[in-house]
């Protein structure tokens, strides 16, 4: 999402791509350093860094958004369930569910894997599991929030998208949901894929 991010700068928003703990970009040891705990970890590195760009008075706190699309998205719908100050959200392929991940991803295996267990087998575990799961604090997003997924997702499976969309517009947050007809984590024909970028920095510019 490189082109993306350009695209944001381009309007004069500042872009901030965090290396929160349990991304990649640090190899195994990073990772291992969220396992058990991925969205709350991540979300305080996260929280941390618009913290302290914040204090440096270079952002404009009433135009703050968030978004992401796969683990970025899984971040986004962590962030909104857990901080209110954001006056957007695109909320992209997200894991709203470390459980939903588990029964109906083609990697079933990765929820388990971030949680260092099987739920099922560890009643410890599963309350962990629901405790770092974003829809399980649904009821606390106040962020005006575009959610978009494949019809045909089958990595990060389709159904979590509906139904964290369900949980946060019975709220009465705002709430979109787009549904692009097409398989596959991201849609890989130009003209959906464009169609991303557009709504993706569409969305930010309607409520900023």
């Amino acid at each position: 999402f490189s082109g993306l991010s350009a695209l944001m700068a381009a309007r004069g928003w500042l872009v901030l791509e965090p290396n929160y703990r349990g991304s990649d970009n640090h190899g195994a040891a990073s990772i291992a350093t969220s396992l058990g705990h991925p969205m709350s970890v991540a979300g305080r590195d996260i929280i941390d860094v618009v913290d302290r760009l914040t204090a440096e008075g270079i952002v404009d706190t009433s135009r703050i958004g968030v978004s992401g699309w796969s683990a970025g998205g899984m971040m986004t719908s962590w962030l909104i369930t857990h901080d209110t100050r954001w006056k957007a959200a695109f909320d992209g392929a997200a894991v709203t569910s470390l459980l939903g991940v588990q029964t109906m991803s083609d990697v079933d295996y990765y929820g388990q894997a971030l949680m260092k267990g099987n739920p099922w087998a560890d009643e410890a575990l599963m309350k962990a599991t629901l405790e770092e799961s974003p829809l399980t604090y649904a009821d606390r997003v106040k962020t005006p929030t575009l959610i978009v997924t494949d019809a045909g997702d089958q990595r990060v499976p389709t159904p979590l998208s509906y139904e964290f969309y369900h949980a946060v517009r019975a709220t009465g947050t705002p709430a979109e949901l787009l549904v692009y007809p097409v398989n596959g984590h991201f849609p890989g024909d130009p003209l959906h894929a464009e169609d991303v970028n557009r709504r993706w920095i569409d969305w930010f510019a309607k409520h900023f």
